[in-house]
C-alpha cells in the first residue's frame, strides 16, 4: 500500500505528510468496556510524546523527555513474537531488537501486544493528534472542578501556576518520609489538596494504560535531583489529562485513526458537519 492521510483522534481531520502531532500510546480495552466515558475501546497512556507523520502511517523526528521512558517501558512489558508464516507482514517483535522503527511497524502489522491486568495479551496502538488542533484546545477549553469554595472553571494555564507548589511538596516528601513512591505522592497531593493540579489528577484510574507509571516516574526523578524532566513529564501528563476531559465534554472516544490507505482531504465535508453542529447548538440555546 502506498502513502495516506492519517486521521487525527481528536478532530478526525485528515494528517497530511510533515503535519507534526502529539502520539498518545494506546492499550486494547478488552474487559473492563465501560461506555460511559472515553475508554471503551482503547486505554490511552496519558503521557504523549511529539513526531512528525511520515506519509505512511509512521512518525518521523520523534522527541520530548516522555519517549525514551515510552520505548523502555514497551520494550519491557512488550509480549515477544517471532517470525510468523508470513516473514513480509509476521514481523519478530523481540526485546532485543526494540526501538522506535519496530514500534512503528509492529503496530502497523499488527504484531504489539502487552498483558492486561489479568496476565491476557492486549494489542497495542496509538492516536495520533495534530498539534495545532491539541494546542488550540489547551488554549481555550476550561472544565468545570469543584472546590471548597464551591464550583469553578479550569484552564490549562491555571493548572500550570500550581504546578511548582506540587513538585515542592513532592521533592520535600522524598527526602522526609519513608514509603513507597505511590505513597509519597499521594501524600504530597494529600498536603495539596486544594491545588488545581491534585483536583485534576485524583481522577485518573484503572481506565487508563499504566504502561508507564506516571507518578512513580516523577517521584523517582525528582529524587534523583533531576527536576527539570520531572517537571516535562508533569506537563506532558496535564496536557494528556485535558485532552481527555476535552473529549468526554465532547463524546469523543481514544481509538486508533481509521482510514487507513484514504488520501482524501476534501474541506467541504467538515465545514458542513460543523455548520450543522453551530446550527444545532444554536437553537438548543435559543430553548
Amino acid at each position: 500500500m502506498g502513502s495516506w492521510n492519517k486521521t487525527c483522534g481528536l478532530s478526525n481531520l485528515h494528517i497530511h505528510y510533515g503535519t507534526p502531532v502529539y502520539v498518545f500510546v494506546l492499550e486494547e480495552n478488552i474487559k473492563r468496556r465501560n461506555y460511559c466515558d472515553t475508554t471503551p475501546f482503547f486505554k490511552p497512556l496519558l503521557l504523549p510524546f511529539k513526531s512528525t507523520y511520515n506519509d505512511y502511517g509512521d512518525g518521523k523526528n520523534s522527541h520530548g523527555v516522555a519517549l525514551p521512558y515510552i520505548l523502555q517501558a514497551l520494550k519491557e512489558k512488550l509480549i515477544e513474537q517471532p517470525t510468523g508464516e508470513n516473514p513480509c507482514h509476521d514481523i519478530p517483535v523481540i526485546r532485543a531488537k526494540f526501538n522506535e522503527k519496530l514500534f512503528w511497524d509492529a503496530v502497523c502489522e499488527r504484531r504489539l501486544f502487552t498483558n492486561n491486568y489479568k496476565g491476557e495479551p492486549q494489542e497495542v496502538n496509538f492516536a495520533m493528534m495534530r498539534k495545532d488542533i491539541v494546542d488550540y484546545v489547551l488554549k481555550n477549553w476550561r472544565f468545570p472542578q469543584y472546590t471548597a469554595s464551591g464550583s469553578e472553571t479550569t484552564g490549562f494555564p491555571d493548572v500550570l501556576r500550581d504546578k511548582q507548589e506540587v513538585l515542592d511538596i513532592v521533592e520535600k516528601a522524598t527526602k522526609t518520609d519513608d514509603h513507597t513512591h505511590f505513597g509519597i505522592f499521594d501524600i504530597a497531593f494529600a498536603k495539596g489538596r486544594d491545588n488545581a493540579i491534585h483536583r485534576l489528577m485524583r481522577g485518573v484510574d484503572y481506565r487508563y494504560s499504566n504502561l508507564v507509571e506516571i507518578r512513580h516516574l516523577i517521584y523517582d526523578l525528582i529524587k534523583h535531583n533531576n527536576r527539570t524532566e520531572a517537571e516535562s513529564i508533569l506537563d506532558g501528563h496535564i496536557k494528556a489529562l485535558f485532552i481527555d476531559s476535552f473529549m468526554e465534554s465532547t463524546r469523543k472516544v481514544w481509538t486508533p485513526g481509521a482510514l487507513e490507505g484514504s488520501q482524501n482531504s476534501d474541506h467541504l465535508g467538515y465545514h458542513i458537519l460543523n455548520d450543522a453542529i453551530n446550527n444545532a447548538l444554536a437553537e438548543e440555546c435559543e430553548e
